[in-house]
């Protein structure tokens, strides 16, 4: 399965353009880094079809058949960088209606629910009202939606932000467990977030790739003894 991006422009009235950008993202963890402001939300949305692109398109393959994403945002699990969840709901109601939203069939929603509480980390909370989470569980509850209809392409903006070091490293890990046989793409400006994740790495800056490659390419491009953080400070421009 991939996402492929073909000329892909999104321009706005402010004067901010993303794009061009021309590129296929695989299975696997892709990385998507860059300074706020750089275009990483919007190529975000770009990708779960929830805006459309000035010029290009964006387009999903999977198992041989390709289709606009905009026509398979049911095969996509989004994480937004923020989620306004209903407080008094419990952890499982808000799951099992998520579920029911993304056309999980009534006989699957509880199994679907139990599997991505687990997954996250979260089982021993499925009683629990959404109010009484603390910031690292309400993260994990958002990717959890995300992952209620056990979608084959996980897209994540910006998934730690506002996390201590150790709720970062906790859902870090979930996402390392869950890229096995999807394709996800794992928005961030923290370098630290980087080191965390084996794949793909693309760097974006003022809308423009700036790089797109592995952990040891990326460390590479700036001596042959550089380090991860310097071959990212050179891509951003930082």
């Amino acid at each position: 399965m991939s996402i492929t991006l073909e000329a892909t422009e999104k321009s706005y009235g402010s004067g901010f353009t993303l794009g061009p950008i021309t590129t296929t993202i695989g299975r696997g963890v892709t990385c998507l880094i860059g300074a706020n402001g750089a275009g990483k939300s919007t190529l975000i949305r770009l990708l779960s079809g929830t805006e459309h692109p000035t010029a290009g398109r964006v387009t999903l393959t999977i198992a041989g058949s390709t289709a606009a994403v905009a026509s398979q945002r049911g095969r996509i699990g989004y994480m937004p960088q923020e989620f306004a969840f209903p407080g008094r709901a419990t952890c499982y109601d808000f799951l099992y209606y998520t579920a029911w939203l993304r056309k999980v069939g009534k006989a699957d929603r509880t199994g679907a629910v139990t599997r991505c509480l687990d997954e996250v980390g979260l089982g021993d909370r499925a009683a629990a009202a959404i109010r009484t989470l603390s910031g690292g569980m309400r993260r994990r509850l958002c990717l959890a939606q995300a992952l209620v209809h056990d979608p084959p392409v996980l897209l994540l903006d910006e998934p730690t932000a506002g996390l201590d070091p150790v709720q970062r490293v906790a859902i870090r890990d979930v996402v390392a467990a869950l890229a096995g046989d999807r394709t996800v793409v794992y928005s961030t400006h923290l370098v630290e977030d980087i080191r965390g994740l084996d794949g793909t790495v693309m760097a974006l800056r003022d809308g423009q790739v700036t790089f797109r490659g592995t952990h040891a390419e990326l460390a590479a491009s700036v001596t042959r003894d550089g380090s991860l953080e310097q071959g990212l400070l050179q891509v951003l421009g930082v």
